[in-house]
């Protein structure tokens, strides 16, 4: 559906040329909803723009539906436009217009009859739950209720594809929550492309079939959102999901790991090995740990442990501490793996009763 290749985009201001986006490709499928996730300045919002060339991107090309944007004159990229609705972070509303021709605007612009806006508008309303609001004023709704007008204006012309710039960021979580699944309602019910940019990774989490992680202008990382979630593999996703996920170690345990590192060099200073199992996959919900200290017959302790779902699938963190004993270690490790989890070496930590003394 929509096709990004080697997409660039330069600003020259009065310090110079910025480079916003740098080779920027990406393949968005029909139907899913594509997370772009970055903190402020990473490029995303550029990125997004450039998608029905609100931006004109500097270098590659911008294909939708297998029309390249970059090379449509100005009366067949208005056309395609058309195909493509946007939402905004501040609902951008007229407060003049009642949420009715709010709604109606973008039709009105086209030119067209009373009777055939009437005809869509109506319906809209009512799939985005404010029928009843159609002759209130933006000053008179909620902000929930401002993003809803904002959808259906967005789908007024009915759009294949769906933006979404930080369509979130200004409401409350709970609110935040039910825009979330009124978007998801809306791509099942209408067959949309949704590309929704955020800088909120529980965003992603609750929405997204598949993520981009942008910094400095760069994709730094894309892939399914399960995976991107539970193998980041670059620090800035990391860094995303820690605290999201229950990556981040609890801080007195990362003092004593990080003290007795230090002191690694030291022999027979070591009581125990810490290691942190991610489980996923079929054996997620299997009682592994209970099972992998009967039958190798080792003492463990769960130190730190979370479950989650993510795209509903169960997804958990936990860690354990086993006796500093490399045979039992790597027994335990090839017990973990052939049931398909992953498992992260942490570090050693002395025996209690020589860390407390």
């Amino acid at each position: 559906m929509i096709d990004l290749r080697h997409v660039g985009k330069s600003f020259t201001g009065p310090q110079g040329t910025v480079e916003a986006l740098r080779d920027i490709s990406l393949h968005i499928a029909a139907g899913e909803i594509f997370g772009i996730i970055g903190r402020s300045g990473a490029g995303k919002s550029t990125l997004i723009r450039c998608i029905n060339l609100l931006e004109r991107p500097s270098r590659g090309q911008v294909l939708v539906d297998g029309r390249d944007l970059t090379a449509l004159g100005a009366a067949d990229l208005r056309g395609a436009r058309r195909e493509i609705g946007m939402i905004f972070q501040h609902f951008n509303l007229l407060s003049s217009r009642n949420v009715f021709d709010n709604v109606a605007l973008p039709l009105q612009l086209r030119g067209e009859s009373r009777p055939a806006i009437e005809a869509k508008v109506t319906p809209l309303l009512e799939l985005v739950g404010l029928a009843d609001k159609a002759e209130r004023y933006p000053a008179e709704l909620s902000g929930g209720q401002k993003q809803r007008v904002g959808i259906a204006r967005a789908l007024a012309t009915g759009p294949k594809v769906l933006l979404c710039d930080e369509a979130t960021s200004a409401l409350d979580p709970e609110t935040t929550e039910q825009i979330l699944a009124l978007i998801k309602e809306l791509r099942d019910r209408l067959k949309l492309t949704v590309v929704l940019i955020t800088h909120e990774m529980a965003v992603v989490k609750e929405i997204a079939d598949r993520l981009a992680v942008m910094e400095q202008g760069r994709v730094i990382e894309q892939g399914a959102t399960f995976d991107v979630f539970t193998r980041p593999q670059h620090d800035t996703t990391r860094s995303f999901v820690a605290d999201l996920i229950g990556f981040d170690l609890p801080p007195m345990l990362q003092r004593r790991i990080a003290a007795d590192d230090a002191d690694s060099r030291n022999p027979g200073k070591w009581g125990w090995r810490l290691l942190r199992i991610l489980f996923t996959g079929p054996h997620a919900d299997d009682p592994v740990i209970a099972e992998l200290s009967r039958n190798l017959d080792l003492d463990i302790s769960i130190l730190h442990g979370r479950i989650d779902e993510i795209q509903g699938r169960p997804f958990g963190t936990m860690v354990v501490r086993l006796p500093d004993d490399a045979a039992k270690v790597a027994a335990a490790r090839s017990y973990l793996a052939a049931r398909q989890l992953f498992v992260e070496e942490l570090g050693h930590v002395h025996r209690l009763d020589r860390a407390a003394g």
